[in-house]
């Protein structure tokens, strides 16, 4: 269920999402709603890489963080030049997982 949302914006903000609003032909809570989903998306691919690189979590749970499957997670990595953390365990669990699918 939706709820409303309220918050306070700097005006040069508020004239960017009218100009992208009107680009769009959406009106300015779908337009606020489509930017949301796209940074929350890329602020928790971000924050998987982060934990992934510093051993926090494993591929398959950073996978699993970020919403989308390890092999997108991969190249994620790739984007950013991190090198894999990959041991034989891990490999063979995310081998077995992605079977299961």
């Amino acid at each position: 269920m939706e709820q409303p949302l309220t918050t306070r914006l700097p005006k040069e903000m508020l004239m960017s999402l009218k100009e992208l609003s009107k680009i769009e032909n959406i009106d300015t809570s779908t337009t606020v709603r489509k930017l949301l989903v796209r940074a929350i998306k890329d602020w928790k691919i971000e924050y998987a890489l982060e934990k992934y690189k510093n051993g926090t979590f494993s591929l398959g749970k950073a996978a699993e963080f970020a919403d989308i499957s390890v092999l997108e997670f991969i190249e994620s990595l790739k984007a950013k030049r991190v090198l894999l953390n990959y041991d034989n365990d891990e490999l063979s669990k995310d081998i077995k997982s992605a079977l299961e699918w």
